[in-house]
């Protein structure tokens, strides 16, 4: 879709929230009215966790994502951006939101472009390439969280038996597609 199809409107932001509540994922929302319009901006996640969670991983991209969108509706605070104007491209009823911005200056932030990016930056895992190199890449990551890890090969599968002591003994199948060399 080309940057002409896109429609600009102007709306009143009337709440942001951060939250962890559904999906065990931090996610971002900020609330738009306009005239007759309103719209949701947001929805990425920044990082995994929940409430009660013995771990939490989070995203420098998303919290890098959380002070642009700051800087480009120049407030200091999430908080702050409520009852702030701005601009909205979207293209039309029923689409995502492309870019917000600042209601008087050229100033824009686009979430999807900016997530794309970010995700060119980051540099890719290896890929293993053979069964000895998947054994070694899923047996660390395994052994770093399980006890007891056990792994066989058979016929065109790679089975791993996890054993983990938690209450009595309890073994967790991962079977997975066995891939030939490259």
């Amino acid at each position: 879709m080309k940057d002409l199809d896109f429609k600009t409107w102007n709306g009143k932001i009337t709440n942001v929230s951060l939250s962890m509540a559904d999906y065990g994922c931090l996610m971002f929302n900020i609330a738009i009215d306009g005239s007759g319009i309103g719209c949701n901006f947001g929805g990425y996640v920044l990082g995994h966790g929940y409430v009660g969670a013995d771990e939490f991983k989070g995203s420098a991209s998303g919290m890098e994502c959380i002070m642009r969108i700051m800087d480009t509706l120049e407030s200091d605070t999430w908080e702050g951006l409520v009852g702030k104007y701005v601009r909205v491209r979207d293209a039309g009823l029923g689409s995502t939101v492309k870019c917000i911005g600042h209601i008087t200056k050229n100033k824009w932030f686009d979430i999807k472009k900016f997530f794309e990016d970010k995700e060119k930056e980051e540099p890719k895992k290896p890929i293993p390439k053979n069964v000895d190199e998947l054994r070694e890449f899923v047996g660390k990551a395994l052994k770093e969280k399980y006890e007891k890890v056990h792994m066989q090969h058979s016929g065109d599968d790679i089975i791993v038996n996890v054993e983990e002591y938690n209450n009595g003994r309890n073994d967790v199948w991962i079977q997975f597609p066995y891939f030939h060399s490259r």
